[in-house]
């Protein structure tokens, strides 16, 4: 019997395309739940699933779009619904809302991002030129192309945005423009004159050569009460507001370094930690995930508008005559419709139980504000209380010395509670580098804390002969040289 190789080709495209877009659904969905893990543990495995999990994210909806569009067009029948996949494509493009960028390098290619935008939707629009069918089964593809496109130009804003040039463009305040006119530079000549010495004054002061910027951070009393979860959120959201300079080369005022070294001195040791941890955690999420685009009016207008629009497609194709349809291209439309609002859904949620949402709640309504708002405020406050940092005892090889470190559970770590170090004098003795060994808790280590490896030694090597004390900024140097009798470490 002869092989027909053109049904064996118009078969395997098929199969292609329906394992892309399955896969594609997949990667967003691993994205979104393990892509915040990345600053939570400093597992290397991980750290390389979801590289490999991203890169993959924006090569396979690219190569799925290039095989419906040179997939055999034999019939209209088969053809329509790739007028359903090629949009959900384009929204794979648009990513999760919990990574948009691996590294900084990645905030810097916006651009070329725009220019894929180009070229995908040239391509999508392409497929909708092609034969369709008469009927008005064409309303809900174009629903859906304009959807994705909402989701892809949100991911190149949160590029833009984050891209360091534009990033400290941002933090730049502008001068007020003086008025081009004769009459008043005559006038206030002098006065421009005093405003340029008193200028050249400041900056031989030591004061920074940017204007201050609006941010103060609450100093309090000299008091070591500890501070409530709303006000660490609150605490850490000003310094991130003053601090955030540094990322781009800028400097502080005078009057910004006392106001943080004054609150980090007034405040207890642990909440000054758990501040820098907030504060640190600010700094990952505004450059390398969307919440830059979606914390605002137009991205809260674009998230109701890109729901909408879904909803509306599923409940467009949920009524559609589905006669002549493959019953398993209707299982996969299906799958990716309530894929794309569950991922929303799911979006939502982390974002409303976060962080971002009280800081909004403060800037807009205030501190004093409904019995609604403070509802709610107890509920975010009781999520928050989640991530509080917990400690435990261990020891830094067996019969050693005892430290007090993080033990966190890794789905509540706004970090990966591991700092690497390197000990060039243990490098010249050739001192093995000292581990923390904590018990070994199974396959349920990546949200109950403990981490499964080997004999259940923390994720980072001690390789420092210091011993950093709970809460406190403070650190212990330990002698090379063992005590007489003993193997034991004596600390100063």
């Amino acid at each position: 019997m002869a092989l027909d190789l053109g049904r064996v080709e118009d078969a395997w495209s098929k199969c292609s395309i329906r394992g892309f877009l399955i896969l594609s659904l997949s990667l967003q969905i691993f994205l979104l739940v393990f892509a915040p893990f990345r600053k939570k543990t400093a597992k290397k495995w991980m750290s390389f699933l979801i590289w490999s999990a991203y890169l993959l994210a924006d090569w396979i909806p690219g190569y799925a779009v290039g095989l419906i569009f040179y997939s055999p067009r034999q019939n209209s029948s088969d053809f329509s619904l790739s007028l359903f996949w090629a949009p959900f494509l384009l929204i794979h493009f648009g990513g999760p809302d919990t990574i948009t960028a691996f590294a900084l390098e990645d905030n810097a290619l916006w651009l070329r991002h725009t220019l894929g935008l180009v070229v995908e939707l040239s391509a999508t629009v392409y497929v909708f030129l092609s034969p369709f069918p008469e009927d008005n089964r064409l309303v809900p593809p174009i629903l859906l192309l304009i959807a994705g496109l909402i989701k892809y130009l949100e991911r190149t804003r949160a590029l833009y945005l984050a891209s360091l040039d534009k990033f400290k463009e941002s933090m730049l305040w502008k001068p007020d423009p003086l008025p081009k006119n004769g009459k008043f530079e005559d006038e206030h000549a002098g006065e421009v004159e005093q405003a340029s010495f008193d200028i050249l004054h400041e900056m031989c002061t030591a004061e920074s050569l940017l204007p201050r910027r609006e941010v103060a951070i609450n100093i309090g009393d000299d008091t070591m009460e500890p501070l409530g979860e709303m006000q660490l959120v609150w605490n850490s959201y000003r310094c991130f507001q003053v601090f955030k300079g540094l990322i781009v080369d800028l400097y502080l005022t005078w009057r910004e370094r006392e106001d943080s070294r004054c609150f980090f001195l007034s405040s207890a040791p642990e909440d000054s930690l758990r501040v820098i941890l907030m504060e640190l955690n600010f700094i990952y999420e505004v450059l390398y995930t969307k919440v830059v685009v979606v914390r605002s009016i137009p991205g809260y207008l674009s998230r109701a508008i890109y729901l909408s629009i879904v909803i509306c497609a599923l409940a467009l194709f949920v009524r559609m005559e589905k006669d002549g349809f493959p019953p398993v291209d209707v299982v996969i439309t299906y799958i990716l419709l309530f894929g794309a609002i569950a991922l929303e859904v799911v979006s939502l949620l982390m974002l409303i139980f976060s962080e971002w949402t009280y800081i909004s709640i403060q800037k807009r309504i205030g501190r004093t504000s409904g019995t609604l708002c403070n509802y709610f405020s107890r509920i975010l406050n009781a999520v928050l209380s989640l991530k509080k940092p917990s400690w435990s005892e261990h020891e830094i090889g067996p019969g050693d010395v005892k430290l007090t470190v993080f033990d966190t559970p890794v789905l509540f770590r706004r970090w990966s509670e591991s700092i690497s170090g390197y000990n060039l004098i243990g490098y010249s003795v050739s001192q093995r580098p000292r581990k923390i060994y904590k018990p070994c808790r199974g396959c349920f280590s990546l949200f109950t804390g403990g981490d499964d490896r080997g004999k259940g030694e923390v994720e980072a090597e001690v390789d420092m002969n210091v011993e950093l004390e709970r809460g406190y900024f403070e650190l212990k140097t330990y002698d090379l040289e063992p005590k007489s009798g003993d193997g034991e470490v004596e600390g100063k």
